[in-house]
């Protein structure tokens, strides 16, 4: 190939390339659709239960912390 042909190759790739950019690639979802309402989930270890108790103990960049939880 001769230079002017390889000059005109990348300058329709670098065309190409900004002009895809450009493109809106979402115009599938236009709405939402609307959220579920599902039931609690349901376990055999909280049938009949509606206290809860957890214990929590995290550690991070500025130190630790044990912390706990009760629920009725």
């Amino acid at each position: 190939m001769n230079e002017s042909m390889t000059k005109y190759l990348f300058s329709v790739l670098v065309l190409a390339l900004l002009l895809s950019g450009l493109s809106d690639t979402a115009l599938a979802q236009i709405k939402e659709p609307e959220v579920i309402d599902m039931e609690d989930p349901k376990t055999p270890l909280s049938e009949g239960y509606h206290n809860s108790l957890g214990f929590d103990l995290f550690v991070n960049n500025f130190g630790f912390g044990i912390g706990g939880t009760y629920g009725r």
